[in-house]
């Protein structure tokens, strides 16, 4: 790991709340799955992307912009 970085994202409900910034989150976002892959480098997008499928954790390694094998 070049950046030494475990990044966890987990799949939620929505509560009906109302969303809004905190100090670790300046901005919130509703996002379509084609938005997440137009708006982030791969390696970001497809943890996201990872967090919808049923079935159990993806793992996977990146430079910090792509996924590498």
């Amino acid at each position: 790991m070049t950046r030494n970085i475990v990044a966890l994202v987990f799949r939620c409900e929505y509560s009906g709340a109302p969303a809004s910034s905190t100090d670790e989150a300046a901005e919130i976002a509703w996002l379509t799955t084609d938005d997440i892959a137009d708006r982030m480098d791969e390696a970001y997008a497809l943890r996201l992307l990872d967090a919808l499928h049923e079935g159990p954790p993806s793992i996977r390694a990146h430079d910090g912009v792509s996924v590498v094998s």
